[in-house]
């Protein structure tokens, strides 16, 4: 056993033991809602009993008010018992899944992130507004199957639920991680293979799974096969058939014992539960697609997947999964680096304008990065095109010949030509850099994708946040030009939801096109 097998193991032990811990906890009932009675160790803080219970910093304070004259040791606190872990097992197969918010998620950005409507989201989430707060939970619909949905959500949890419709238009299916879930046993659930759940999410860390947080599944497409009319045959031969047909049958039974099915239960869960694959269970009852209750399925007497089994146990290391990182992500050593800067420097144009006067700024700041990396040693060989702001030279640039042996391609603003060279990337296992796009989320579902900046919506955000904090005690005054008609910008609707969620009063001036004195006595 290697160190880091003997590293996983002790960090499995640990988390169980913490689990434990917080299961046989005492437990108190209030207003209908069950809660642990927990008391406040020496050193604790918020943050590290939040991360404990698995629930956010905002609901530890919500539920103990007193918190905010601070932490003491010793100190009882009430938390929530944090039922997800059922609902959340249920997604799939309810056509919806759980994501948690995080800091700076709007329900624009969380429908964009799930390519649905914000009507769609807000169907499943009776309401919700636009103030999410971090820590909420969202029911989020699965992509391709909306028609349904409300309806499945809203039955009583009594229901014998229906396994994961999938359709031949999506690419993947959402799944909310559960508490102590593994790559391996999602990969048995989905009838995928780790490798396949590693490539679809890029920068998972295989060996540490967040219990809430969301990954995708690819969807294998499903074939039908062609049914062949059996030809007609002569008698004497279709009774040699028939016997032999009994004889395989009474052979066949033979291997098998019966199961009847449980409520609720599935292939995965019955395979969990009889130390089963779901291939074997699905091989030895064809025809029968989805288990339901009261149904009588065969079971294998003889073990003949016990050597599968082994392997998938293996399949379960940290070892394991980090050699399939590894290949995915195999590092390719070689003797120099290839980098192509892809801008539009408009060399075309007679003038240069200001955009062009930015990327060739960049560029020069770039090639004394470069020549810093020379002189410690590296080789680089730089290939610089101009995309003359075209699509169309891009696609040209891509089709060189020698493009296919880049390490490195540096992508410029335009999304459609960041999109198009992140294909190429991928396609090619180049690494793409978006150093200018902050709306552009192909990072999102792209391995070879890196992104410099921080998104738009979280920068906002944060800022947001650390605006209300600095001038806490302060007024803020909007100042609103009546004669522009560009609308609101993104980071004053942000502001004002954090100031909305804070309790904090604002004041808004109106002017037209000159500020004056005069303007300001409204809010003087």
């Amino acid at each position: 056993m290697n160190i880091k097998t003997i590293i996983t193991c002790i960090l499995c032990s640990i988390a169980l033991a913490v689990s434990a811990q917080i299961d046989n906890l005492p437990r108190k009932t209030l207003n209908g809602k069950e809660y642990y009675v927990y008391k406040v160790s020496k050193g604790e803080t918020i943050y590290f009993i939040s991360r404990k219970f698995n629930i956010s910093e905002s609901d530890v304070v919500k539920y103990n008010p007193s918190l905010k004259n601070g932490l003491k040791r010793d100190q009882m606190l009430f938390l929530p018992i944090n039922d997800d872990a059922t609902a959340e097992g249920e997604v799939a197969e309810n056509n919806y899944f759980v994501h948690t918010v995080r800091r700076g998620e709007s329900l624009y950005a969380i429908a964009k992130m799930y390519d649905v409507t914000i009507d769609d989201i807000r169907e499943l989430n009776p309401g919700t507004t636009n103030l999410l707060d971090v820590g909420d939970k969202l029911n989020i619909p699965q992509k391709g199957n909306k028609k349904d949905i409300v309806s499945k959500a809203s039955q009583s949890s009594s229901d014998t639920p229906r396994e994961e419709k999938k359709t031949a238009k999506d690419d993947y299916i959402y799944h909310t991680i559960r508490s102590g879930e593994t790559l391996y046993a999602i990969s048995s659930k989905y009838d995928v293979t780790v490798k396949e759940i590693i490539k679809s999410n890029p920068g998972i860390k295989p060996n540490k799974l967040y219990k809430g947080s969301v990954i995708r599944i690819p969807v294998k497409q499903e074939t039908v096969e062609p049914v062949y009319e059996q030809p007609a045959l002569q008698q004497d031969i279709v009774a040699v058939i028939d016997t032999v047909a009994q004889e395989d049958t009474t052979a066949t039974l033979a291997q098998y014992d019966v199961y009847e099915v449980k409520k609720r239960e599935t292939y995965y869960s019955i395979s969990q539960k009889l130390g089963i694959s779901q291939e074997t269970l699905r091989e030895v009852n064809p025809g029968v697609r989805v288990v339901k209750e009261g149904m009588i399925i065969n079971i294998p007497k003889a073990q003949p997947e016990e050597k599968v089994l082994a392997e998938s146990v293996e399949e379960n290391t940290g070892e394991y999964l980090d050699n399939v990182y590894t290949q995915l992500y195999e590092k390719k050593d070689a003797d120099y680096i290839n980098v192509a800067v892809i801008l539009p420097f408009m060399l075309n144009e007679d003038e240069s304008n200001v955009k062009s006067s930015l990327y060739t700024e960049y560029y020069q700041g770039f090639l004394l990065a470069v020549d810093s990396l020379k002189r410690q040693g590296y080789s680089i060989n730089v290939y610089a095109y101009d995309s003359q702001d075209s699509l169309a030279v891009v696609q040209e640039i891509l089709e060189k010949e020698h493009m296919t042996t880049m390490n490195l391609i540096i992508a410029p603003e335009n999304d459609e030509a960041i999109n198009l060279i992140a294909d190429f990337g991928e396609k090619h296992d180049i690494n793409v850099i978006n150093n200018f796009s902050l709306k552009n989320d192909r990072v999102n579902t792209n391995s070879r994708v890196f992104q410099t900046n921080i998104p738009g919506s979280y920068l906002y955000a944060e800022s947001a946040s650390l605006f209300v904090k600095t001038f806490n005690n302060k007024t803020v005054v909007f100042l609103n030009n009546k004669d522009v008609e560009d609308g609101e910008n993104e980071f004053v609707a942000t502001l004002k939801e954090e100031l909305n969620k804070r309790g904090k009063t604002y004041m808004t001036c109106d002017y037209s096109t000159v500020l004056y004195a005069s303007d300001l006595r409204s809010v003087s």
